[in-house]
C-alpha cells in the first residue's frame, strides 16, 4: 500500500497556478535559490522535450540509513518523510507528488532492502507494491560514500532487484552517494573516493547483469550524483548547498541530482539498444519468464535430463538391482 504524505500547509506566497486534481503545488520550489530553480526548470523542460512526458517519477532504493528519506525531503524542499535519527525507519512506501509550471514530480521513498545480513522480504514486497501499475522514469540507488567499499549486502540487494523487479531497473538507475561532504582517510581526495566507489558499484551491477543474461551489460555506465543532506553542508554565494569535489570546486548537488535523474530517464530512448521507453513498468509475467528468476533457470534441461535418467540411468540401476536379487537368492539356496 502506497502512503501519501499529509497535507502541507500553504503560504500566501505560493504559486497561484492550479495543479492537476490530486496534486499539490510545489511550494518548496519557490523557496529554493534562483539558480537551483532555473536548473530544475531546464532539466524538466529537457525531460518533456526528449521523452514527451510532462512528469518525472523517481523511486529511491537502497538499504536502511543511507539517506533516502532525507534526499526526498531535499528534492521536494519540504518535510514529507521522517528523516530523524533514532526513530523507526520507513516501513511503507511514501509518495510525495508536486506540480509546478505544468510539470508533475512524483518522488517515492521506500523501506530498506536489507534485514540484518539478508534481503528484507518486507522491503521487497513494499517496493513491488509501490511499482505495481506505475510508470517509473528513474531509480536512485542510494549508498553512503563513507562506507568506503561495496559489501555482500550491496550484492544481495542488486541480485534481489534483478530477480524480483527485473534487470530493466538498471536501465534507468542513478547511483546516489550520500554523506558527500566527508574527508577521506589516508590523504585520498574526495574525487578519487567517488570514482573508486562508482567503479566498484558499476562492476558489481555488471556482474549480476551478466548472470541474468542482460544484453549489452558491458555498456552499463549509469549517471551518478553526490548528495549531502547535513545541516552543515556548505553553500555558495547564491545559497545553494554544495559538495566539494576536485580542486576544492563546490558543485550544487541538488540540480546535479535532478539532471542525473533526467539523464537516466532519457538514456534508454537515445540508445539504440534501449527499449525506446522513458519509463519502467513493472511486469510480473516478464520477470517470471526472465533469466533473472531462479525458478526459470535451466528449465530447458529438464526434459533432456528426464530422458537421460529414463533411458540410460534407469536400465543401469534396474540391472544392478536384479543382479543383487539373484545373488541373494543364490546365497539363500546354498544356505538351505
Amino acid at each position: 500500500m502506497l502512503e501519501e504524505e499529509e497535507e502541507a500547509t500553504t503560504s500566501e506566497g505560493a504559486s497561484t497556478a492550479t495543479p492537476p486534481l490530486g496534486m499539490k503545488p510545489w511550494i518548496g520550489l519557490q523557496t529554493m535559490p534562483q539558480p537551483t530553480r532555473d536548473k530544475i526548470a531546464e532539466h524538466m523542460q529537457r525531460q518533456q522535450t526528449e521523452t514527451g512526458d510532462n512528469e518525472l517519477t523517481v523511486v529511491l532504493i537502497g538499504r536502511q540509513g543511507v539517506g533516502k528519506s532525507s534526499t526526498v525531503n531535499a528534492l521536494i524542499n519540504e518535510k514529507v518523510a521522517n528523516d530523524q535519527p533514532f526513530v523507526q525507519e520507513t516501513v511503507r512506501p511514501l509518495l510525495a507528488s508536486r506540480a509546478a509550471g505544468g510539470f508533475n514530480v512524483h518522488v517515492i521513498d521506500t523501506p530498506g532492502l536489507l534485514d540484518g545480513e539478508s534481503v528484507s522480504s518486507n522491503g521487497l514486497m513494499a517496493l513491488r507494491a509501490a511499482l505495481d501499475d506505475r510508470k517509473v522514469h528513474c531509480f536512485v540507488f542510494m549508498q553512503r560514500l563513507d562506507s568506503w567499499r561495496c559489501d555482500s549486502g550491496d550484492e544481495l540487494m542488486i541480485r534481489a532487484l534483478c530477480q524480483h523487479c527485473g534487470a530493466d531497473v538498471f536501465d534507468r538507475v542513478v547511483l546516489g552517494f550520500s554523506h558527500g561532504e566527508l574527508k577521506p582517510p589516508n590523504g585520498e581526495t574526495t574525487q578519487k573516493l567517488i570514482e573508486r566507489r562508482y567503479a566498484q558499484t558499476v562492476s558489481m551491477i555488471k556482474t549480476e547483469l551478466k548472470k541474468v543474461r542482460k544484453k549489452n551489460y558491458n555498456d552499463f555506465s549509469p549517471p551518478m550524483a553526490v548528495v549531502e543532506n547535513s545541516s552543515r553542508c556548505p553553500t555558495n554565494a547564491e545559497g545553494e548547498k554544495c559538495v566539494t569535489l576536485e580542486n576544492d570546486e563546490k558543485v550544487p548537488w541538488l540540480p546535479a541530482l535532478v539532471g542525473a535523474m533526467v539523464d537516466a530517464s532519457t538514456q534508454s530512448v537515445k540508445k539504440s539498444e534501449g527499449d525506446g521507453k522513458s519509463y519502467y513498468l513493472f511486469d510480473y509475467k516478464k520477470i517470471k519468464k526472465s533469466g533473472a528468476n531462479p525458478n526459470t533457470r535451466h528449465k530447458l534441461w529438464m526434459f533432456p535430463a528426464f530422458l537421460l535418467q529414463w533411458f540410460v540411468l534407469r536400465p543401469i540401476i534396474v540391472k544392478v538391482i536384479r543382479n543383487d536379487i539373484r545373488k541373494d537368492r543364490a546365497i539363500d539356496r546354498y544356505a538351505l
